[in-house]
């Protein structure tokens, strides 16, 4: 049995892609260049969208995009509405989204723990390999 779509799933979908497309080729802020929408949640009634973003730049300060993407809202939400057929546009919240950055900073430990692994690996192999000489030696004699 085919999966079925609520309507609210699929204004969602719809504002996503609308939102995305706004912030990225008519916001002309340059501290919005690299963002990303990663999420959108739509309300029941569809009078509220909680936007979530990302910047692909590792050095943007999200707080200050987020006042930016904020200010520029009644913009974006101006042009969303001229493509969207709902009786009232939802208001527009950004915040950002903090899972992606918590990704980040899981990677970077697993990164750094598999380093740390594979370095007491190759200091314990050298060690053997010491062992293993020293042996050697004490056995021809």
């Amino acid at each position: 049995m085919p999966k079925e779509f609520h309507r609210s799933e699929r204004v969602s979908e719809l504002l996503h892609r609308l939102v995305s497309d706004v912030v990225r080729n008519e916001v002309h802020d340059p501290r919005v260049s690299l963002v990303t929408i990663t999420d959108l949640h739509l309300s029941r009634d569809l009078g509220v969208a909680k936007i979530y973003f990302t910047s692909l730049d590792d050095d943007a300060d999200l707080d200050e995009i987020a006042i930016v993407l904020q200010k520029a809202g009644g913009f974006i939400r101006n042009k969303v509405g001229r493509e969207i057929s709902l009786r009232t546009t939802p208001e527009l919240r950004f915040f950002k989204d903090t899972v992606a950055l918590r990704g980040r900073a899981m990677s970077e430990l697993i990164n750094n723990a598999v380093a740390q692994d594979e370095a007491r690996h190759d200091n314990e192999d050298a060690c053997d390999d010491d062992i293993d000489t020293s042996e050697e030696h004490g056995s021809k004699s």
